[in-house]
C-alpha cells in the first residue's frame, strides 16, 4: 500500500515558510460562536501548528469557509483565526487577501514562530478548479506545504492537490491519523466489525452500504436508511421520507446479506391527530399507520442494538439514529452511544450531524476516533480514491 509522506523531526522547518491547509469550514453563529462539532474540525490542526511553531517555522494558514461566489463579508476568515488563536494561545494575523503584493510583503516580514492566516480561499474562483496558476501563486510564498484538512481530501481543489506539484508536501498529524485509522477499518479490522449507518436518505449512503456490507459482520440501521429497509420488508412507513427509486436496491441488500442487516423492530413516531395536533408514540414496526412519521428507533431496538455492540470489537458509526434536533427523538442515538462507550468497542465516529448530536449530548469524549471529515470519510469507506491522499503518497 502506498505510504503517506508525513511531517517528522527530520525535516528542517526553522526559518522556513510553511503553508498549512487547515479545515476552517465550520458553522459560526451570529454571535461569533462556533457551532457544536465545529471545534473538532478547526482545532484538529493544533498538534501540527504547535510542532511547527516550536521548530521555528513561519506558519501560513489557509482554508475555506462556506461556498461563496466571490467575496462574501460574513464568510471572511477573521472569526476563524480568532477562535484558533484563542485556543492555541498564539497570536494569528488574519489577512484580508489571499495572494498579491501586499500578502507577499507581510510574508517577507514574518519571523520564526509567527503565524498568519490567508483570506477565504474560495473567494478566488480558481480554488475549486484545481488551477495550476493559482497553485503557483500560493506556493511562491512558502518552501514547504502541509495538508491538515482531511475533510477536503475528496476534493480535487488547488490548495489540496495542485499545490503539491510545486512544493515538498506532507500530511499533518491529524490528516495522517485519519488515513491510518480508516485504512485499518477496511484492511485489518479487529473482528467482529459493526457498522451503524443512518441518514435522511439512503441514496446518499448507497455506495457506502455496498462497499461496507461485504466487509462487516453486522449493520445497524437508523433514520431514513432504516425506513427504506422497513419498507423493503413490506411494512408501512406512514408519512416518513421514502425513496421509491431505491427500493429494489434495498431489497437486493436484504437478499444478499440477510444475517448482517438489523432493522428496527420498534420505532418512535410523530403522529398527526385528526385535530391537527401531534403526539409522540412508540410502535412495533408492523403497526405504523399512514399519519405516522418515523423519527427514531424504539427502546426494544435500542436493546437489540446494544447487545450487538457488546459482541463487536470495532465499529464505524455514521448518522444519528433519529431526528436528534427534536428533543423527543434523541433517545435512540443516546442509548447507542452509551452502549458503545460502556462496551469498550473501538468506535470510529464520522459525519457532521453525528458529531454535533453527540457533542450536544455530552457523549463525544471516549470514542476511539472522531473523524473530522464527513464526506471524505464516507468517500474513503466507499472505496473511492481521495485526490488529496494520492497527492501525498509515494
Amino acid at each position: 500500500m502506498a505510504e503517506l509522506r508525513v511531517i517528522d523531526d527530520k525535516i528542517d522547518f526553522r526559518g522556513k515558510n510553511v503553508l498549512v491547509r487547515i479545515d476552517a469550514d465550520i458553522s459560526v453563529d451570529e454571535s461569533g460562536n462556533v457551532e457544536p462539532g465545529g471545534e473538532l474540525r478547526l482545532f484538529g490542526c493544533e498538534k501540527t501548528i504547535n510542532f511547527l511553531v516550536k521548530k521555528g517555522a513561519r506558519v501560513i494558514l489557509m482554508g475555506h469557509l462556506g461556498r461563496p461566489k466571490g467575496i462574501v463579508e460574513n464568510l471572511r476568515m477573521v472569526p476563524i483565526a480568532k477562535h484558533l488563536s484563542e485556543h492555541l494561545h498564539l497570536p494569528i494575523n488574519c489577512l484580508r487577501e489571499i495572494v498579491g503584493l501586499n500578502v507577499k510583503n507581510i510574508v517577507s516580514e514574518m519571523k520564526n514562530g509567527d503565524i498568519i492566516c490567508l483570506e477565504n480561499l474560495r473567494f478566488d474562483v480558481r480554488e475549486e478548479k484545481n488551477d495550476s496558476g493559482f497553485a503557483q501563486e500560493l506556493a511562491s510564498m512558502g518552501q514547504i506545504y502541509i495538508n491538515e484538512s482531511f475533510a477536503s481530501a475528496h476534493r480535487e481543489h488547488t490548495s489540496v492537490v495542485a499545490i503539491t506539484e510545486f512544493l515538498p508536501s506532507y500530511a499533518g498529524y491529524l490528516f495522517a491519523h485519519e488515513v491510518e485509522v480508516l485504512r485499518e477499518v477496511l484492511k485489518d479490522p479487529k473482528r467482529p466489525v459493526l457498522a451503524a449507518i443512518s441518514g435522511a436518505k439512503i441514496e446518499t449512503k448507497a455506495a457506502l452500504l455496498r462497499n461496507l456490507l461485504p466487509q462487516v459482520d453486522y449493520l445497524l440501521t437508523g433514520g431514513g436508511v432504516a425506513n427504506m429497509f422497513i419498507q423493503a420488508k413490506g411494512l408501512r412507513i406512514g408519512s416518513s421520507i421514502s425513496e421509491p427509486s431505491m427500493l429494489d436496491f434495498v431489497k437486493e441488500l436484504l437478499r444478499d446479506f440477510p444475517n448482517k442487516i438489523f432493522v428496527p423492530s420498534d420505532v418512535k413516531v410523530s403522529r398527526e391527530e385528526k385535530d391537527g395536533t401531534k403526539s409522540v408514540m412508540i410502535l412495533n414496526s408492523e403497526n405504523v399507520e399512514d399519519q405516522d412519521a418515523i423519527y427514531d428507533i424504539g427502546p426494544q431496538t435500542s436493546e437489540i442494538y446494544a447487545n450487538i455492540v457488546s459482541m463487536s470489537s470495532m465499529c464505524v458509526w455514521n448518522g444519528p439514529m433519529g431526528k436528534t434536533e427534536l428533543p423527543d427523538f434523541q433517545e435512540g442515538t443516546k442509548k447507542l452511544a452509551k452502549a458503545m462507550l460502556a462496551s469498550g468497542v473501538y468506535v470510529v465516529v464520522g459525519g457532521g450531524d453525528t458529531v454535533a448530536a453527540l457533542q450536544k449530548m455530552g457523549l463525544l469524549a471516549g470514542f476511539g476516533h472522531v473523524s473530522s471529515g464527513g464526506g471524505a470519510m464516507i468517500a474513503f469507506l466507499q472505496g473511492e480514491k481521495l485526490p488529496a491522499v494520492d497527492a501525498l503518497t509515494y
